[in-house]
C-alpha cells in the first residue's frame, strides 16, 4: 500500500497537483495509539458497578483470557485484536455471557461496549 501511495505522490507531484498527492497520503495514516477492542460494563441486579466480577473473553474460540480492569465497574478486553468476542462475567455462581463481532478498520479496531448483568445482589445488600 505504501508503494500505492508513493507512486499517487509522484504522478499527483509531476503533473502539478500536489493536493491530490497530499490527501492520498492522509487516507493512510495511522496514529500509535493502542485502541480496545471491547470494553465491558458489569452491574449488579440494581444497576451498581460490580468490581469483584471475574470477568474474560476469547476470540475466535481461541483460550479465555482476563479483562482488565481501570474503572469499578468497566472490564477492558482486547487491545486491538478483531474477530468473534466471547464475553463472560462471573460472580460466585452466577455468570452473564454475551457474544459480538469486532472489526478491523484498517489502522485500528472498531472499540466495542457492552453491558452485562448480574441477576443477584452482593451479600449484604438487600433490595
Amino acid at each position: 500500500m505504501a508503494r500505492k501511495i508513493m507512486i499517487a505522490s509522484l504522478i499527483a507531484a509531476s503533473l502539478g497537483n500536489s493536493t491530490v498527492a497530499q490527501a492520498a497520503e492522509e487516507e493512510f495514516l495511522c496514529t500509535l495509539e493502542a485502541r480496545s477492542s471491547v470494553t465491558a460494563t458489569v452491574l449488579d441486579a440494581e444497576g451498581v458497578p460490580v468490581s469483584d466480577a471475574v470477568v474474560r473473553y476469547s476470540v475466535n474460540d481461541e483460550p479465555a483470557r482476563d479483562c482488565v480492569s481501570f474503572t469499578v465497574g468497566e472490564y477492558v478486553c482486547g487491545w486491538e485484536t478483531s474477530g468473534q468476542f466471547v464475553i463472560t462475567a462471573t460472580r460466585g455462581a452466577e455468570a452473564a455471557t454475551t457474544a459480538l463481532f469486532v472489526w478491523w478498520e484498517g489502522c485500528h479496531v472498531r472499540s466495542e461496549r457492552v453491558t452485562l448483568r448480574l441477576s443477584e445482589m452482593p451479600a449484604g445488600r438487600s433490595p
